[in-house]
Parts: C-alpha cells; structure tokens; sequence
C-alpha cells in the first residue's frame, strides 16, 4: 500500500505472514529510507502509528493485518 496517513491515531496488528509497515520520521513520505522507520509486523505484534503521519505497507507473501482507528469519540 502506497504512501498515506490517517486522520487518527491507528493501530496495526499482525494476523497472518510478515507486513512490513515504513512510517515517515517526520517528512512528507515513508518510502525514501533515510527519513523513514521500517518495522516488520508478525503475527501477534502491533504497532501504533500517530494521526498524519505518512506510512506504507508491503508484503512479500500473503500476509493480513487488522487496523484499529483510534478515533477517541464516545
């Protein structure tokens, strides 16, 4: 999945095979290697990215994530 952003926190949980999730440290994307983080996500693991930040996600198998807005309203 190309370079975007949420509105709201989110949170990225691994369900099946490797996700790798890039997350911008800062710039305006996440695919140039020296402004961004990389994580690879296994199953049980998750990580919480902050809202407008820019990320992307690739896979290079099958692999399902679940994403978990956290939009904080009642």
């Amino acid at each position: 999945m190309a370079d975007h952003s949420a509105a709201a926190p989110i949170l990225i949980m691994g369900q099946v095979g490797e996700v790798e999730v890039t997350v911008a440290d800062g710039g305006n994307t996440a695919s140039d290697g020296d402004s961004a983080t990389t994580v690879r996500l296994s199953p049980g693991q998750a990580l919480s990215i902050a809202a407008d930040r820019v990320h992307s996600l690739s896979a290079s198998g099958p692999a399902t994530v679940t994403l978990l807005v956290l939009n904080g309203k009642d």
